[in-house]
């Protein structure tokens, strides 16, 4: 039984009447506050949540200003909870009941329209609509209709709460590997070894890609990267530093490269005959693309893995890409064929979710754990509720 929650004999749980949650303003400012518990309405459920992950757009100065035009608003979108109620009429999927243990989406689709038909999930007008309310940095929130109908997932037993924090941001890995049409033995490179770089390298790895290069400039994240999914390091670091020492389990390949991207296509090069198959860029930004795009070989794919902010698009080399077929290909979010495909990932530990948490706080202290998220030493900080 949740917390604070009782089964009378009547069968209606008693809620507590405020919660404490996490708000976040448009100067990016964090505090706690308390709010009213929400009461899940009909087709609804309730979650006494346990634990949320901060991801690297609650960082984006854009996307949070976006975000807080109304005031100050509950963040977090990567929770995972116990099940405390349903609402009239809802509909819980196989598996998930009272005193479920689940991960829960913050957006679902209705499968019936033209883009679910399609299997493109995230363009379905119903997915657009916010699904977890207040939002996952909260300790109570309610989901949708169709969140629990098609996004909400048990999960398996003993599995830590991290497990449940780490579906969504793996599920979006998931979705950029088959849009990008990932095959077996083939070459990636991954930019940007950060949280979500280390994610994509990880999959890539558990899919048969065959040789898996990462490109940073953080000594500790390359280390990482190097000892569980790496097979080539690139090291964009600046200065004449001695080579690190190879990292526990290698030898892994790492190689000290000026950062720029003729460079460092040269460089590939010379280690694999041809630019990468396949080449994700985790970062947003004009350089980090046209990286990607100078280290893809010819007819190869370069995924571009986070958005620019409204009004800056990024002047890409056209010429290039037209000549060269490189395929660009955008991939945002993901739907619920990728979030199971994720649970699957973290379940088995070929996505290791321990491992990838490198920071815990308590709600009391999540000002600290969003500010610990911008330390280029923090993989995936959570936050427990």
């Amino acid at each position: 039984m949740a917390e604070g929650v009782t089964g009378p004999a009547t069968g209606a749980p008693v809620l507590p009447e405020a919660m404490q949650v996490a708000l976040l303003d448009g100067q990016g400012q964090v505090r706690v506050a308390r709010r009213p518990v929400p009461q899940p309405g009909p087709g609804e459920a309730l979650v006494r949540l346990r634990a949320c992950g901060i991801c690297s757009s609650d960082l984006l100065d854009w996307y949070v200003a976006g975000k807080a035009r109304e005031g100050p608003f509950v963040f977090g979108h990567e929770p995972a909870g116990e099940i405390v109620a349903f609402g009239p009429g809802a509909v819980p999927p196989p598996g998930v009941d009272v005193g479920s243990r689940v991960f829960v989406h913050h957006h679902a689709p209705c499968m019936a329209c033209a883009a679910c038909r399609r299997g493109d999930y995230v363009h379905c007008p119903l997915w657009r609509q916010p699904g977890l309310r207040p939002g996952g940095m909260a300790e109570y929130a309610v989901i949708a209709p169709q969140v629990l109908r098609h996004d909400t997932l048990p999960l398996p037993e003993g599995a830590g709460w991290e497990v449940g924090v780490l579906v969504e941001p793996v599920a979006c890995a998931v979705h950029a590997l088959q849009r990008a049409g990932l095959e077996p033995g083939q070459r990636v490179m991954v930019i940007g070894a950060g949280f979500m770089g280390q994610v994509l390298g990880l999959v890539a790895r558990a899919w048969g890609a065959a040789e898996r290069a990462v490109v940073d400039r953080v000594p500790g994240r390359l280390a990482w990267a190097a000892r569980r999914w790496a097979t080539l390091v690139l090291d964009t670091r600046a200065g004449t530093q001695a080579e690190p020492a190879q990292p526990p389990g290698g030898p892994v390949p790492w190689v000290r490269v000026a950062s720029g991207p003729e460079e460092v296509a040269r460089r590939l090069a010379e280690r694999w005959g041809e630019g990468a198959d396949l080449v994700l860029v985790s970062p947003a930004g004009e350089q980090p693309l046209r990286l990607g795009i100078a280290c893809a070989r010819p007819g190869g794919t370069v995924v571009m893995f986070a958005p620019t902010a409204p009004g800056h698009d990024p002047a890409i080399p056209g010429y290039d890409i037209f000549f060269r077929e490189i395929r660009l290909v955008p991939s945002y979010s993901a739907g619920p064929p990728d979030t199971r495909a994720a649970l699957d990932l973290l379940a088995s530990g070929q996505v290791p979710a321990r491992e990838l948490v490198t920071h815990r706080y308590p709600l009391a202290e999540v000002a600290a754990a969003y500010r610990q998220v911008k330390d280029p030493g923090a993989l995936k900080v959570l936050v427990e509720l």
